[in-house]
This record gives C-alpha cells, sequence and structure tokens, in this order.
C-alpha cells in the first residue's frame, strides 16, 4: 500500500501543514482511486477511525461521469460533521476549473 498525505487546508496560522493522511487502496487509472482518509488538523479528529474515499470516471456519452463516494464513517464522527460541506465546495471548483479554465477565487 503506498502512503498518502495531502494538505486541504494549506496554512494553519503562518505555516503549512499536514491536515490529513491515509493509504492508497486501489488505483486504476484512469479510471479509479480509492484512499482512506484521516484528518488530524485538529486534536478531536485525532483518534477516529480513517473513512474512505473513492472517485471513479466512467464514459457518459462523449463526456465522462465523475462519482466522488467518502463513506466508512465511525457513527457520530466529527470529521463527518466537519466536511460534510466540503466536497461540493471542492467539486463546483473543479467544474469551474476544467469549464473556463480558470479557478474559483
Amino acid at each position: 500500500m503506498r502512503k498518502l498525505a495531502f494538505l486541504l487546508l494549506p496554512i494553519v496560522g503562518e505555516k503549512k501543514a499536514l491536515t490529513n493522511d491515509g493509504v492508497v487502496l486501489a488505483a486504476e487509472p484512469p479510471k479509479l482511486l480509492s484512499y482512506t482518509f484521516r484528518s488530524i488538523c485538529k486534536p478531536e479528529f485525532v483518534g477516529e477511525a480513517p473513512s474512505r474515499v473513492t472517485f471513479t470516471i466512467e464514459p457518459n456519452g462523449a463526456l465522462v461521469c465523475l462519482k466522488v463516494v467518502h463513506d466508512q464513517f465511525e457513527p457520530g464522527s466529527k470529521v463527518y460533521e466537519s466536511i460534510s460541506n466540503g466536497w461540493p465546495k471542492i467539486l463546483s471548483g473543479l467544474k469551474s476549473l476544467l469549464e473556463t479554465n480558470k479557478p474559483l477565487a
């Protein structure tokens, strides 16, 4: 398994800080990427078991369909509460970038 570490909140105070990490569970370029997601940006998140993120890309006529599933949260997960609005914003930004070649401000 390959270790994965990334910054979703690139600046904490004045310093860059690791906010999430995980392990790649499956990768089938360009169709599938699945990894564990462990949030470590707040002390109350550190004890939670990792959840899972899966991206799939499937043909849809002349276009493609990107499906994102973030699941396997513990019951009552504080991470789930914190990030539940995150994916729509990220995917909206990706859609804008792909359509206009300009990132959202």
